[in-house]
């Protein structure tokens, strides 16, 4: 408050401000202030008007909201990693049934043509 006031002089911007402040009890609200100071000709602030608003239950929502992104985006890399291990086991087991199919149709082929040969 006490910037505003002495940065602004003349100036009529209006200043808001969310911040949490502590209660009799220990705990902290977040509150959103916001107000105007009337200033005189020699730049001094005379009056000021303005509102506090108690935000804490939109605050813990985006708390909570930003939570339940990070576990999402967790989740998600934790997804992707898992179907990479997957598709790579698929290709390995299929190139190593593939290789065993082969082998196998060679060594009948490699049989029959001996067979035929040998009569």
């Amino acid at each position: 408050m006490g910037e505003y006031l002495s940065a602004h002089g003349l100036d009529s911007h209006p200043f808001e401000v969310e911040t949490p402040l502590q209660m009799k009890n220990g705990t902290y609200l977040w509150f959103r202030m916001r107000g105007q100071a009337l200033w005189d000709r020699n730049g001094t602030a005379i009056r000021m008007a303005g509102s506090i608003t108690n935000i804490t239950e939109r605050k813990n929502w985006e708390e909570e909201q930003a939570r339940l992104i990070a576990n999402l985006a967790d989740a998600r890399d934790k997804a992707e990693t898992t179907a990479k291990a997957r598709s790579e086991f698929l290709a390995v087991s299929i190139i190593s049934l593939c290789t065993q199919l082969f082998s196998f149709h060679l060594e009948k082929s490699v049989s029959i043509f001996k067979d035929v040969n040998s009569v």
